[in-house]
């Protein structure tokens, strides 16, 4: 019995302890030390994962090993961000692996590389893979304003120079791939070879990738390779573009390239596939799908082609004349973003629309009144918001009003929901409207979520009317602390003055007391 006993614990031992021992190496996946957090990779060797939170260190000297339960481990990966107040970095010998967006730090100014290093060095305070290939990064805060970059660099790694003060920069002859936000931000960048010289991209360029140029506000011209053959999302959003060609070599563009270029004023193409009529771009590879309205085209009214199937999200975002829209009768989605911040835009019609997307018509402030039809079944959260909108008459198709649909639009007033609608309102559909304060519901089948007719704020209390019918569920939290709701029901007045029956019981009360009087 004795041994059999022994054997169960044994057992039993082992199945609790198993996991322990063997999910990861001496019992721990995670452990601090110094500025890091480390993930261990191997029985030998770890990599820095997170520069913690009270780091102070300004001059950042990333050790060859570290010591954890009496044991070495050799750094092998980084993966951690090295932020403010991070000045300097150094990287030993032993590193194999650097992440993506490593060096963002705003103040950092120099990256050193140990010599020994077979896969990075450092040149002048940028680091490079050993064979110069890739520029890897370019510290922010690094002395000058313009740099040459090596001829040997054929690749310039994801946000290699994001965010830095750079006005110009040379591309070498031999550069073919420029990858994700590498120049993002870099709002002082307004030359590609040189102060003076025309901007243009080396001819070896095949490859854009997303949002390389985002946000670089004084970029205004820039000429792209013939051969170029792919254009990632984004590429210029944000950016001083003011004209742009589109080369005949280009395969594959994405969408919102030129999203929010406040200056845009022409594009042109030399290209099959993306072709432009009147200023436009257009995508005609299959149907015709418009991609880019230059935003400071002097025209103010637009009628589209009826053979377009497609607006690209953000085609028209920021557009500054643009005042009429005619959409095509086929037109059955109005994308996200499509016409966001289009201030001038005072008319457009929707009669034919089904699914108005996610900020579809953001910032529209000059957009008064928003013809719908009886097609209509989704609007989009903030599709309408901060519009101009005066009162709003939710078609009985519609299925959905989404979140913030209607956030923040001043002058609306009142919003009526009709018969047979069983419309879901919701969260905060029209937050910020401060100054709506009648909202009919003549459906007892309409969805009113948690804070669904929550309008006020801390600074802007306000008072709705609410007419519903009775049997309409009204939730507990249909309206936070800032927002008070007046309910009237359908169909009741008050007794008697109102109702045909209270003021007839009144007369019939009245002269019964007359009758009585006069016995008297």
């Amino acid at each position: 019995m004795g041994n059999r006993l022994s054997v169960l614990l044994i057992l039993t031992a082992s199945i609790i302890l198993f996991p322990l021992a063997f999910s990861s190496v001496d019992g721990y996946d995670y452990f601090e030390d110094g500025d890091f957090e480390y993930s261990v990779e191997t029985s030998t060797t770890v990599s820095i994962i997170t520069v913690l939170e009270d780091s102070t260190t300004e001059d950042m000297i990333v050790p060859s090993t570290v010591m954890h339960d009496d044991k070495e481990y050799t750094i092998v990966s980084i993966y951690a961000t090295f932020r403010e107040p991070v000045r300097t970095v150094h990287i030993p010998a032993t590193v194999e692996f650097i992440d993506v967006w490593v060096f963002t730090s705003s103040d950092l100014y120099y990256i050193s590389v140990d010599e020994n290093n077979k896969n990075y060095c450092s040149v002048d305070g940028v680091i490079f893979t050993k064979d110069m290939r890739t520029l890897i990064a370019y510290p922010a805060c690094k002395e000058g304003s313009a740099y040459d970059i090596p001829k040997d660099v054929t690749t310039i790694d994801t946000g290699a120079f994001c965010r830095t003060n750079l006005v110009a920069v040379v591309m070498p002859v031999g550069l073919k791939e420029i990858r994700f936000e590498a120049f993002a931000y870099c709002e002082n960048l307004e030359s590609i070879n040189g102060i003076g010289i025309a901007n243009e991209l080396p001819s070896s360029v095949s490859i854009l990738d997303s949002s390389v140029f985002e946000g670089c506000k004084k970029l205004t011209n820039l000429k792209l390779p013939d051969d170029l053959k792919l254009m990632g999302d984004s590429v210029f959003a944000e950016s001083g573009i003011e004209r742009i060609n589109i080369p005949s070599g280009l395969y594959t563009m994405g969408e919102r390239v030129f999203s929010d270029c406040p200056n845009l004023k022409s594009i042109t193409s030399d290209n099959y596939k993306y072709q432009v009529e009147e200023g436009i771009l257009y995508d005609v590879s299959h149907n015709k799908k418009l991609m880019a309205y230059p935003a400071a085209s002097e025209r103010t009214e637009l009628y589209m082609d009826e053979n377009i199937t497609e607006i690209e999200p953000m085609a028209f975002s920021g557009c500054s004349n643009l005042k009429k829209v005619v959409l095509p009768k086929n037109m059955a989605v109005i994308n996200e973003d499509a016409f966001e911040n289009c201030r001038s835009l005072e008319e457009i019609d929707l009669s034919n629309v089904s699914v108005v997307e996610y900020a579809a018509f953001r910032g529209c402030e000059s957009l008064t009144n928003i013809n719908f039809g009886e097609k209509i079944t989704v609007i989009g959260l903030l599709a309408f918001c901060e519009t101009g909108i005066e009162e709003l008459n939710v078609p009985s198709s519609v299925s959905s009003i989404g979140l913030s649909a209607f956030n923040g639009c001043k002058n609306l007033k009142k919003v009526t929901i009709p018969e047979n609608s069983k419309v879901e309102v919701g969260y905060t559909a029209f937050i910020k409207s401060l100054n709506l304060t009648e909202f009919t519901i003549y459906s007892p089948d309409v969805i009113l979520n948690s804070y669904s007719l929550d309008i006020g704020t801390e600074d802007n209390p306000v008072t709705v009317t609410l007419t519903a019918p009775k049997d309409l569920f009204i939730p507990d939290l249909v309206t936070g602390d800032n927002t008070t709701l007046d309910i009237h029901i359908l169909g009741e007045r008050p007794y008697p003055y109102e109702n045909l029956l209270g003021v007839l019981v009144c007369v019939l009360v009245v002269l019964f007391i007359v009758r009585m009087f006069r016995g008297v």
